[in-house]
């Protein structure tokens, strides 16, 4: 089945409020990254948006592209998941945490859990997605930072966490899923 016919059975299956915020996010994604191309990876519906500035993906560690950042949502019995990979700044969640557990997510690593009845926090994301948008426009006219000859440093050191989060990162990439899967 192709990507966005997989996608769309998944949203048949989810929860008008799923749909809601879905299409919500996917209307802020359009207006603020022209170029993101709606994807399904991973069991998720989501959006994958071009970062301006190429890097090798044999120069980074781990499995997911860096030139892209990878937007997708998923709906679980704890609630809707956002989650969220930007390779220029990857503790992105970090600056706002206090914010985002006062809205009502759990604020973790990659992702953001929401499991309220409330209306969920659009705001709040576009917030995030402005962020990001930010940080690919820094990227883009930082061309002597960023991940390049096979090492993942933050494109500016404005984040003193951002190097140990890196390494954090790195290294659960490179354990094996607890599972024993492939």
């Amino acid at each position: 089945m192709a990507p966005a016919q997989t996608a769309k059975a998944y949203l048949g299956k989810t929860s008008p409020r799923f749909r809601e915020v879905h299409a919500s996010l996917g209307r802020s994604i359009e207006d603020l990254f022209p170029d993101a191309r709606s994807a399904f990876e991973h069991g998720m519906p989501g959006w994958r948006i071009p970062r301006p500035r190429r890097v090798d993906p044999a120069s980074v560690k781990g499995t997911i592209d860096p030139n892209w950042v990878h937007v997708f949502l998923a709906e679980r019995k704890a609630g809707i998941t956002l989650n969220l990979w930007n390779p220029v700044d990857v503790g992105g969640f970090r600056r706002r945490k206090r914010e985002l557990e006062r809205a009502g997510f759990k604020v973790m690593v990659g992702c953001l859990q929401f499991n309220r009845k409330s209306a969920y926090p659009i705001g709040l994301v576009v917030e995030i997605l402005r962020d990001v948008k930010k940080s690919l426009e820094e990227d883009g006219r930082d061309t002597a930072g960023g991940v390049e000859g096979g090492s993942r440093t933050p494109t500016r050191g404005k984040d003193p966490d951002q190097a140990a989060l890196l390494r954090e990162l790195d290294e659960w990439s490179s354990e094996p899923p607890m599972d024993g899967g492939d």
